[in-house]
């Protein structure tokens, strides 16, 4: 955006914010645009071009008549100099897309689409014959409220039904109401113009057209976070709305600066104005008030959470009844009004002042200003702070473990002679050993009469552990569940026997990889990590009874128990226990050690966040030759077993097989550790752990997680105010993050951490 350029017409500066969408009556014909080269002729040999409606920054809009059906409609094309831009391109497809997922009265559909003999793509709409509500409200300058609610109600159906589609339509504004003559309704709305509309949950294709740090929409009707360029959901359009609904009440608009970035400002700072002006029963104007500041609260999570709380607010004001006494409603506005003008007034002598003591620092707040702005540009499209803390490898057999184990399995199979015939055929069908296993498993369920319960338990135990090692974690759960089925049928297996197929069904319920047949609504629902809690708790239980508590199984088991308590707030009191357990066992295997140790970490990180700071952990009393309990805190507990983790894996590395997963979880717990310096304020120490972790994913040739650790340390040398720093680490760290260029390239790392 230019400051200079940005003009002061209401609607010119609509027209200047939004390239991509047609300005105030985009499908009606206006005889004073100049002739088209498209009007008179014929695209894709079934509309005739009538003549031109409106033209926009991405698009024109011609009024066009069906060959086959004679139907008018409105047909949108694409400006030609735009076709080489591909972003350009797929907005106007998203349109198409977003456009044609609607079916709802009052929001506008996409009737065909297609490209010109000149490959320009078009799409048909209907054709309105009406007005935009900006036009009304410039004609009437304010709109009673009661027909004003009638519009509103409608609006919010076809905006609640978008986002029903997981559609954001990111410029909502009265011109993109349009009003029409049906029946007896000569306020019918249709809302129009998804040009910029943002299709939520479609993969990076979408983010990439529509990402943070992007901004689009009218100054007059953004939302803060749209204003300040942040991602945006359901609750921008709900602010919108409000923005729609205080102009369609008061013939203005409820904040109007000189320029874009003043407007910007004032809905990022300023409160919205009462609504005083407005000819109404007061306990109306009161009542339309407080819907209108929840619409426009500046934080989203104090707006409606949804268009359809907003529509039963304003069908609830829509009755003919006003509650309570006029008398109170028109002080409540009164005293609204005088409050928020005060803050205002306030937060602008503030401004005033601030600027003439800040004069000698105008120099310094210009580098502020420019980094600010170099910051919000620079990190569109960088991975959420969620996605950089990165996750462990959790299995750690490798390809060519997985594959002895299958040659192993096949051999058991194969053993049986009641299978010896089929096995070989199939064998011969298939060149892949996994897939001959699953086929062999499939023929072991249907032979299973031909074997004693003992026999058919034992081999579903086999394949069980060969599908959890291969990472087929449903086909394992299957065996795990049936082996364990037949035991208590036959009343021959004991708890302990059983405990570790317990244990294996809760690894792979939380475990992820390739091959897996999980249902997924059974993962989403959160039923997974109940039925996984379940099962470990069995499985504990079954160690327990055994009195079987340094077996690996039984250790693992443990890990996952408090991995599983961690995702829970309810489970976290019963995972103290757990916790204190596994502090209790002494020559832990390494390869135990590293997963268990650090699925404690989240546990203890978990409880922390939820308002535990301190934890009893064993701690020998040398005074006493004995074992207390004494209160540690919660944070201390996490880096101890973090750093019990990190040592493991050293320990880990020495091994061949598993030399690049453990370099690989080595670096994912440095980022953690440096995460937490970094949350605690220990800028240098979170700096070395970062530095070490990506030490670590160079070394390993994962660039990937290179770029991800590169922007917390970039993050860490700007909270460092190290400028210069911050600019090569983040600039080299979006190129990675980007595919243009691999970390091999740059001489990013200092010397190892000791």
């Amino acid at each position: 955006m230019h400051q200079k350029q940005f003009p002061k017409d209401k609607e010119e500066q609509n027209r200047y914010v939004q390239p991509t969408a047609l300005s105030e009556e985009p499908l009606v014909a206006d005889s004073t645009l100049a002739p088209d080269r498209f009007v008179g002729t014929t695209i894709a040999n079934r509309y005739e071009i009538l003549s031109l409606a409106g033209k926009g920054g991405m698009s024109a809009v011609y009024r066009s008549r069906h060959l086959l059906t004679q139907r008018i409609v409105a047909l949108k094309l694409m400006h030609a100099h735009l076709l080489t831009d591909e972003n350009a391109v797929r907005r106007f497809q998203q349109e198409a897309k977003a456009a044609s997922r609607l079916h709802h009265i009052n929001a506008i559909s996409v009737l065909d689409m297609g490209v010109t003999s000149d490959d320009e793509p078009f799409l048909t709409m209907d054709f309105l014959e009406g007005r935009s509500l900006a036009r009304e409200i410039a004609d009437c300058g304010k709109i009673e409220p009661k027909r004003c609610i009638h519009i509103f109600l409608q609006v919010c159906a076809a905006i609640a039904h978008a986002h029903e589609q997981s559609i954001v339509h990111r410029d909502l504004k009265p011109s993109n109401v349009m009003l029409i003559q049906v029946d007896d309704d000569p306020d019918f709305v249709k809302v129009v113009d998804f040009g910029i509309a943002k299709i939520l949950r479609e993969g990076s294709e979408s983010l990439k057209l529509t990402a943070t740090g992007d901004v689009f929409g009218s100054p007059y009707y953004m939302s803060p976070e749209q204003c300040m360029g942040n991602q945006l959901d359901a609750r921008s359009d709900i602010y919108s709305m409000g923005c729609l609904m205080y102009e369609a009440l008061t013939g203005r608009v409820p904040h109007e600066g000189k320029n874009v970035l003043e407007t910007m400002y004032m809905h990022t700072n300023l409160a919205v104005p009462a609504l005083t002006e407005i000819d109404a029963d007061p306990r109306l104007k009161f009542r339309l008030d407080q819907i209108l500041q929840k619409c426009m609260a500046k934080v989203p999570d104090q707006r409606y959470q949804s268009m359809n709380e907003l529509r039963d607010d304003l069908t609830e004001v829509s009755g003919s009844t006003q509650k309570g006494l006029k008398i109170a409603a028109q002080l409540g506005m009164n005293a609204a009004d005088k409050g928020r003008k005060f803050d205002n007034k306030l937060a602008g002598i503030s401004s005033k002042k601030l600027f003439w003591i800040a004069a000698p620092l105008l120099a310094v707040l210009g580098t502020v200003v420019i980094s600010i702005g170099y910051y919000w540009l620079s990190t569109a499209n960088d991975p959420s702070p969620a996605d950089r803390e990165l996750l462990p490898i959790r299995n750690i057999s490798g390809s060519d473990m997985a594959e002895k184990m299958a040659n192993k399995t096949t051999e058991q199979c194969l053993s049986s002679p009641e299978v010896l015939t089929k096995s070989l055929n199939i064998l011969g069908q298939t060149e892949q050993a996994h897939d001959s296993n699953i086929m062999l498993y499939d023929l072991l369920l249907k032979s299973y009469k031909k074997y004693s319960p003992e026999e058919f338990y034992q081999q579903l135990r086999r394949y069980g552990f060969y599908f959890m090692k291969t990472g087929d974690y449903g086909e394992a759960i299957d065996a795990f569940e049936k082996a364990i089925e037949t035991s208590v049928r036959g009343k021959f297996a004991l708890p302990l026997e059983n405990a570790p197929l317990q244990a294996s069904i809760a690894e792979c319920l939380i475990s992820s990889g390739d091959g897996t047949k999980l249902d997924k609504s059974l993962a989403d629902s959160g039923s997974a990590s109940v039925k996984a809690y379940n099962f470990a708790l069995l499985a504990y239980n079954g160690f327990q009874d055994s009195n079987v508590k340094t077996n690996p199984m039984a250790i693992t088991n443990l890990g996952n128990l408090l991995e599983l308590c961690s995702s829970s707030p309810e489970r976290l009191q019963r995972g103290s226990a757990f916790l204190i357990d596994l502090a209790n066992l002494q020559s832990i295997p390494p390869s135990v050690k590293a997963k268990v140790y650090y699925q404690a970490a989240q546990f203890t990180e978990s409880c922390e966040a939820n308002g535990i700071k301190e934890l009893r952990m064993p701690t020998w009393d040398e005074s006493r030759s004995t074992m207390t309990l004494p209160l540690k805190p919660t944070q201390t507990i996490t880096e101890e077993m973090l750093d019990g983790a990190l040592k493991a894996w050293e320990q880990l590395q020495r091994k061949r097989t598993v030399l690049r997963i453990a370099a690989y979880n080595e670096g994912v717990i440095y980022n953690k550790l440096g995460l937490i310096e970094q949350k605690q304020g220990n800028l240098p120490l979170a700096a070395d752990n970062f530095t070490a972790a990506l030490q670590k994913f160079i070394a390993n040739n994962e660039a990937e997680a290179a770029a991800k650790v590169m922007f917390n340390l970039s993050d860490v040398q700007l909270q460092q105010h190290d400028l210069l720093a911050y600019y090569e680490m983040h600039r080299n760290a979006k190129r990675i993050w980007d595919g243009l260029l691999h970390p091999f390239n740059l001489d990013l790392l200092k010397k190892p951490r000791v």
